[in-house]
């Protein structure tokens, strides 16, 4: 039988061939296509007493533009700060912590991953929460703001690590025309969203904004679109942040389309349970894109917004 023989629709899915198991495997599986282009994996364990979830979105820090190192790494903090729908920025961490479950994230060069678990009874508003990064992430400005501090100091924490350090040796070492040579986690120079009125107080100095660096890669897009471009104060550090604010939506809107992502759902309810909670969560990920997903997109095209 070939593959099309295989696929059955069943609501708003289309059931994909079955997993290939071991023969000691005593968990049930139930591969799903959604109408969008999202793949969803259903997998039943009736032995666990958690409910965890993983959503893995086909592109990491090689996607990021050569001016804006990082920004997929931002872009993954930035999902965790709230959505339309949960609008509270730890609302996310503070129920699973109540419910005895726990999250993480990660992005490689190619992927990036987010995860988490929590006690069987309490899975569905987990997953709403959880799915609605994906369907209409918040991206608030004064989040956007903020977090970039947190990717600053989580890349300060890495240059004390070995680990760390051979890879960017390795990285240096690697043909500056191939992504792998890209620097992947990001700084506040690299992301610079900091704005001139994040300022200490009685301070005439913008507060962690890039007025202290030159020669930023920015620079020169920046100088073409904006009048007046560093000629007064605040200009250079305010122009910067908007542009990296811009960069990160257009990162989001061009990366993250369900075609090219991939959902996991693993819990004791059944398959039918699950996919009766995962269609429409996932299925309601819009295509904010045009692009296809095997664009080119190592180039500061997206980054620029247009003239005034």
């Amino acid at each position: 039988m070939d593959y099309d023989e295989k696929m059955e629709t069943s609501g708003t899915a289309t059931h994909l061939p079955p997993v290939t198991k071991g023969s000691a495997d005593y968990r049930t599986y139930r591969p799903l296509l959604l109408p969008n282009g999202m793949t969803v994996l259903l997998v039943n364990d009736p032995q666990s007493k958690h409910f965890a979830a993983a959503v893995s979105v086909h592109a990491g820090a090689s996607s990021d533009p050569r001016s804006l190192p990082g920004l997929a790494h931002f872009t993954e903090h930035m999902c965790f700060l709230g959505s339309g729908t949960y609008r509270g920025e730890n609302e996310y961490k503070r129920y699973l912590s109540q419910h005895g479950g726990k999250s993480n994230a990660g992005t490689s060069m190619s992927h990036t991953t987010y995860q988490f678990d929590v006690l069987a009874d309490h899975a569905e508003k987990a997953l709403d929460i959880f799915s609605h990064f994906f369907i209409d992430p918040l991206f608030s400005e004064s989040g956007t703001r903020r977090e970039v501090q947190a990717v600053d100091s989580e890349n300060s924490k890495n240059l004390v690590s070995d680990g760390r350090r051979r890879l960017q040796v390795l990285k240096s070492l690697a043909d500056r025309g191939h992504h792998y040579s890209k620097f992947s986690t990001g700084n506040r120079f690299t992301l610079p969203a900091a704005r001139c009125d994040d300022v200490e107080e009685g301070s005439k100095e913008c507060k962690t904004a890039p007025h202290e660096f030159t020669g930023h890669p920015l620079d020169e897009i920046l100088e073409g679109i904006v009048p007046d471009y560093g000629k007064r104060h605040g200009g250079r550090d305010d122009a910067m942040a908007d542009l990296v604010r811009a960069a990160l939506l257009a990162f989001h809107e061009r990366h993250y389309r369900p075609d090219s992502m991939t959902a996991v759902t693993v819990g004791p309810q059944s398959l039918d349970e699950l996919e009766a909670w995962a269609v429409p969560r996932f299925g309601s990920i819009p295509d904010r894109s045009s692009r296809s997903p095997g664009d080119d997109d190592d180039d500061d095209e997206a980054v620029a917004p247009p003239p005034p």
